[in-house]
């Protein structure tokens, strides 16, 4: 269950991130006082709210992943390579 919340947590941050980078990107902002960071939070936390609960929702049809695909969760490796 730990490796399943890790998943959907980094699946979230990813997708603010990602959300956040598009709307400085599409807002044409050139300077970082010119970005309106308030609204650019709140699309980004959209976006985080709903990557959250589409991972919900493909829990529920029993897949291992917080992916409707059918992946598979792999254990991180340490420094030496060993799982």
């Amino acid at each position: 269950m730990k490796e399943k919340l890790q998943a959907v947590a980094e699946r979230a941050v990813k997708t603010f991130a990602q959300s956040l980078l598009a709307f400085i990107i599409a807002a044409g902002a050139t300077s970082v006082d010119g970005v309106n960071w308030k609204e650019a939070a709140g699309v980004a936390a959209l976006a985080a709210v709903l990557s959250l609960l589409t991972s919900v929702v493909s829990f529920s049809f029993g897949n291992e992943g917080p992916s409707l695909a059918s992946e598979e969760l792999v254990p991180a490796e340490d420094e030496l390579g060993h799982g």
